[in-house]
């Protein structure tokens, strides 16, 4: 069993070989390819050829299951190139106890959300906010049958809401709660550099979805998030990505 996400330390009691095999399974999906083809000491970037963003992808999936920091430096980063150093870094920087920071919640929710959405109407796919407390968002969207997009989404019928659009109102409630969360300076957007979605049950116009959205963790300057999006008790899709700090596209 892996620690809770809500501690900071380890239990070492926890087997090396649970880790690994942990560790191993978040390089391959990295990889995009399975966790058997991924060796101890094979060296993520040359053997399997994971590009930067699979690296903080990576880092991400650690940081958030074991609750270890980022590394220190650039140089550390790379460094750490093979499951074995990986599981190394969880273990030595397990202990890790972030300083307790002070998080207003309290915070009022503008009514006009388009305040903090740089989305004009017609792509603007969250209507209200359900929910909002820390690093926490539920947001909710009705999609009608009159939607130009929804119509055009088989044309005879059913008039399911697409796939793409359930993890578009997720990556905006992402946005929505860095705002609300304070985490970007004025000027500053979130881009979207990795979206994995998986479909669980179609949402049929006319119906509302909602959507909670939670940040997993930050590497730099890459923030990873994940969520679902449920119609009632019935989860319809869940999604997990990254977004990256940009500047402009006001």
């Amino acid at each position: 069993m892996l620690p809770d996400h809500q501690t900071n330390e380890l239990p070492a009691a926890v087997d090396d070989a649970v880790l690994l095999k942990r560790i191993c399974e978040f390089v391959a999906d990295a990889a995009d390819c399975s966790p058997e083809q991924v060796g101890a000491d094979d060296d993520i970037y040359q053997a399997l050829h994971v590009d930067s963003l699979g690296a903080m992808a990576i880092f991400i999936d650690i940081s958030y299951e074991f609750r270890v920091p980022e590394p220190d430096s650039d140089t550390e980063f790379a460094a750490l190139n093979t499951p074995t150093k990986l599981l190394a870094y969880v273990r030595a920087r397990s202990s890790f106890t972030p300083e307790p920071t002070l998080q207003t919640i309290a915070q009022r929710i503008p009514t006009d959300l388009s305040a903090l959405s740089p989305y004009g109407d017609a792509f603007r796919f969250i209507e209200s906010v359900l929910l909002y407390d820390s690093n926490r968002v539920v947001t909710e969207m009705t999609w009608r049958l009159e939607n130009p997009l929804i119509m055009a989404h088989f044309r005879a019928g059913p008039h399911v809401v697409p796939g793409t659009l359930l993890s578009e109102q997720v990556a905006q409630s992402a946005l929505l709660l860095a705002r609300l969360e304070g985490i970007l300076a004025p000027g500053e957007h979130l881009m979207l550099t990795q979206l994995r979605s998986e479909f669980r049950a179609p949402a049929e116009a006319p119906v509302a979805t909602q959507a909670e959205v939670r940040f997993r963790a930050t590497v730099r300057g890459h923030f990873g998030f994940g969520g679902f999006c449920r119609i009632g008790e019935t989860e319809v899709a869940r999604v997990k990505g990254i977004a990256s700090r940009a500047l402009g596209y006001e």
